[in-house]
């Protein structure tokens, strides 16, 4: 039983590890509410690591019905929790490592949503810089999606530079080649999500090294490849997130009118006010 100042609760599971901390399943005692709980330790002067402090200062104000709902933190006994809606569904990484390759009806059910909370974070000016499958979450019936963990996110309208951040494979050559970047970057990611989702592999395939898998991504001139099968809209759908050059990438809410969307009707939520 941990008793904290805004929740005292029972760790009920193990629902994952992470670069910044622990996951647990947690029922808080009081209200019996089922939530998920990120467990990091505190620093050497038992306060909250600056990476841990920025993840809870981003977080704690976004409100979209396609980002994880933040409840609130803790500090006890040298550890630091995080307060986070539980999505019973699991990782959409989880389903793909389940089941295989989406269709693509699943495949635009799941676009629409990401793409309608990116365009909510690049609005209120925040870069993810780790958008990939293991990062959306699913409901109950797995039909609902939302962002989590926002670890290596940060708060600018300007471009970031020389910060090497997110997972290697997903991401975009001008983070590699260590160039200036922006929200263009979240773009190529979510791009190389939708491949992931088409194929229910990295974007790229297999590298034996992370080095190798940079160097190849930095220089060739190519996109990540698709599977044969797909529509001229889907295929079209990701050539707008991922073009080499940032500047000819298509912004979250554009990509949210693409043909590819709306050619089946988007019936998620677009709340990007």
């Amino acid at each position: 039983l941990i008793h904290g100042t805004s929740h005292t609760w029972l760790r009920s599971g193990l629902l994952g590890r992470g670069a910044t901390g622990t996951v647990w399943k947690g029922q808080d005692v009081n209200t019996g509410h089922t939530m998920a709980v990120k467990e990091s330790d505190l620093d050497m002067n038992l306060e909250v690591p600056p990476d841990v402090a920025l993840e809870i200062e981003i977080h704690r104000g976004l409100k979209h019905p396609n980002i994880l709902k933040f409840f609130g933190t803790d500090c006890v006994k040298a550890r630091c929790y995080i307060y986070l809606e539980y999505m019973p569904g699991g990782s959409l990484l989880q389903m793909l490592k389940k089941n295989g390759p989406l269709d693509e009806p699943s495949v635009q059910n799941y676009s629409c949503q990401v793409l309608s909370g990116l365009a909510y974070l690049h609005q209120h000016a925040v870069l993810h810089r780790d958008v990939k499958a293991a990062n959306i979450l699913l409901g109950e019936d797995r039909t609902v999606a939302k962002i989590c963990d926002f670890g290596c996110s940060k708060r600018s309208r300007v471009s970031a530079k020389h910060t090497l951040r997110g997972s290697v494979l997903w991401m975009s050559p001008e983070v590699i080649n260590s160039s200036k970047y922006g929200f263009k970057a979240d773009i190529w990611s979510f791009g190389c999500t939708v491949i992931e989702m088409l194929t229910a592999r990295p974007p790229w395939g297999e590298f034996t090294t992370q080095i190798a898998a940079m160097m190849f991504i930095s220089s060739c001139d190519e996109m990540p490849p698709l599977p044969g099968a797909v529509s001229p809209q889907l295929r079209d759908f990701v050539a707008c997130c991922t073009r080499r050059a940032p500047k000819e990438r298509l912004r979250a809410k554009k990509l949210l009118m693409h043909e590819f969307l709306n050619s089946r009707g988007c019936e998620w939520p677009i709340d990007i006010t």
